[in-house]
């Protein structure tokens, strides 16, 4: 069976799988806000399932999936790298991260390092959310650990890096920092700390979609179709 990833084409689809959710989310949220009713109250139950501030939710499984994809996607280059003995630790480093990432999204790892943080600093307001400070220090590290890579790779390829990085780092840190001072002041219940969280989630998925896009024209540079064929290997009996 043939695979076949068309950078452009993957990302349109991508970008509607987004679009649907930002409107199911918005949906859900507006839900809330009408009266009690029995047929209101199962509509309200059913988009919860897309509230992008819900743990268990399809955003949350489709962020899971994008991380993943990512994860895969960086795991193949850095095989390909490795033949031409150009530094594929590099990549194979950043699998690992992404692969964790989606670990994380899953299993909301950073909600209990939070806690912990949280217990450990006192921290509030802005830094309600209190894993962002060592994250936030582990980004700083990896950053400036990461320079010269990113400098090597072809100026089309850094570009859509830096801003599929910057957009998912502005979602995931600065977007989140607002929604826990929003958070401290006035709870989760309040319409400006939905559209916080909804920007917040709508950021990170469109950077994870963004890098994507760019992982499949870095590995497929001067082809239009990347095409994975995948063999079923036949049992003798």
């Amino acid at each position: 069976m043939e695979l076949h990833l068309n950078p452009k084409k993957t990302f349109k689809v991508l970008l509607l799988c987004l679009v649907f959710l930002l409107i199911a989310n918005l949906a859900a949220i507006g839900f809330r806000y009408l009266p009690s009713h029995p047929v209101f109250n199962a509509l309200t139950s059913v988009t919860q399932l897309f509230d992008f501030n819900s743990e268990r939710s399809f955003p949350t499984l489709y962020s899971f999936l994008l991380l993943l994809g990512a994860s895969w996607l960086l795991f193949i280059i850095s095989v390909f790298v490795k033949r031409q003995k150009k530094g594929h630790h590099y990549w194979l480093v950043l699998s690992f991260i992404f692969l964790f990432l989606a670990i994380d999204e899953a299993l909301m790892i950073h909600e209990k390092i939070m806690v912990y943080t949280r217990m450990f600093l006192n921290t509030s307001g802005y830094l309600y959310y209190a894993w962002i400070i060592p994250y936030g220090i582990l980004l700083i590290i990896f950053c400036v650990s990461y320079l010269p890579f990113l400098w090597r790779l072809p100026q089309t390829t850094r570009q859509q890096f830096i801003l599929a990085g910057t957009i998912f780092v502005i979602g995931a840190i600065g977007i989140e920092s607002m929604g826990g001072k929003q958070f401290t002041l006035e709870g989760e219940e309040n319409l400006t700390f939905k559209i916080l969280y909804t920007i917040e989630e709508l950021f990170e998925i469109l950077g994870i979609t963004i890098f994507i896009y760019a992982l499949l024209g870095y590995l497929r540079p001067k082809a239009e179709h990347l095409t994975i064929i995948l063999k079923r290997k036949e049992i003798e009996s």
